[in-house]
């Protein structure tokens, strides 16, 4: 009989034991599907962020392949005008020098011309010496 007794006790306290459990597995996966559940919000989330971050990156990368793009051409731009500012310098210092030149023939054709008109005049007045005579 004490036996009986003992094995009954022992049965509902296992009986007791196992609904504890049960209750304790039923809430730890309940919290388990809410973690899942944060953890696949999460993961969406981490997702989109990475999709942003690429499209955002592309964009980036466009935009300085333009910009650097745009500075190469300024830059061979600049070359240009710098060749061309130093042609035009060169060309300058000739036409000065040019102009510097014609200004002496023209000094030096005034003189002679100048000499031949007092040429002319002393001859006409030669000229006129002799027809008096």
């Amino acid at each position: 009989h004490h036996r009986e007794k003992f094995a009954e006790d022992n049965a509902t306290k296992a009986l007791h034991d196992i609904k504890v459990l049960q209750r304790e597995l039923r809430h730890v996966s309940k919290a388990l599907a809410e973690r899942e559940q944060t953890n696949a919000t999460l993961n969406e989330q981490l997702q989109q962020l990475t999709n942003e971050f690429k499209l955002k990156q592309e964009e980036f990368q466009k935009t300085q392949k333009a910009l650097n793009k745009q500075l190469s051409i300024k830059q061979e731009q600049l070359v240009r005008y710098d060749q061309n500012l130093h042609d035009i310098e060169i060309k300058s210092k000739y036409a000065k020098e040019e102009c510097s030149i014609q200004e002496k023939e023209i000094v030096r054709l005034n003189n002679v011309q100048e000499e031949q008109e007092n040429r002319i005049k002393t001859l006409q007045q030669d000229l006129l010496n002799v027809q008096e005579q």
